[in-house]
């Protein structure tokens, strides 16, 4: 026969355990989450910064022939 207050705090442990590892799936799991939301703004981050660099380019591209036409227009005029 075991002594009550053994078997008590047995089951009050067993309850602990249960609860730690509870805690640890959801730790984890927010974890990932987090993980999973930083790898995805960095995607973001990166397709949008690509896009800013070609747009960039393109306004460049544009302004040198703006110069040059308007160079041309200036000797001709």
């Amino acid at each position: 026969m075991m002594i009550p207050a053994i078997r008590e705090l047995e089951e009050k442990n067993d309850a602990l355990h249960g609860r730690l590892t509870l805690l640890r799936k959801l730790q984890k799991a927010v974890l990932q989450l987090r993980d999973d939301a930083a790898a995805e703004a960095q995607r973001e981050f990166v397709k949008q910064r690509a896009q800013i660099e070609a747009e960039l380019h393109s306004e460049r591209i544009h302004n040198s022939t703006l110069v040059e036409v308007t160079a041309v227009l200036r000797r001709l005029g």
